[in-house]
């Protein structure tokens, strides 16, 4: 069985332009040796680390935040959020059978975030402040779902 997993058409062309700088790429193999010598599998914590150091990016920040595999697997699902995703699809993407996983664990959602989300709603009804102070019902029958439950 073949597993497909759909990669940005960013990527695709870096992995193009890389493929035709390597020449010598045999289709029938994978595209990123997954064997170490010896015959061991890779790891991938260390592939990242000496990727990390070649590039000169940090391992870990002054910040103590981590440049590893599951920081870009949180990095990717929080971002699928941030575009609207559908939890589905952001679960789907992620390869995860729990959407609880998905949504509990790695989407991370910060003050900002919530403060978009926020600015997208409509604006609350015009109240007539005046008339809130005298005890007066000021709403319009359109907003008195949003007063119904207001003490005055």
């Amino acid at each position: 069985m073949t597993d497909t997993i759909p990669l940005h058409p960013v990527v695709i062309q870096r992995l193009r332009e890389w493929i035709d700088e390597k020449g010598d790429v045999n289709s029938k193999e994978p595209l990123f040796a997954l064997r170490a010598p010896g015959g061991r599998l890779r790891k991938t914590s260390k592939m990242m680390r000496l990727d990390l150091e070649r590039a000169g990016i940090a391992y870990q920040s002054e910040d103590g935040l981590f440049a590893d595999f599951h920081s870009n697997r949180h990095t990717f699902i929080s971002n699928l959020s941030k575009a609207r995703i559908s939890p589905k699809m952001a679960q789907t993407l992620a390869r995860h059978s729990d959407m609880n996983l998905t949504m509990n664990v790695y989407t991370h959602i910060g003050l900002s975030d919530q403060s978009e989300a926020v600015e997208t709603l409509p604006a609350p009804p015009n109240f007539d402040a005046a008339s809130l102070y005298a005890g007066e019902r000021a709403c319009t029958p359109a907003c008195t779902y949003y007063c119904r439950d207001m003490p005055f």
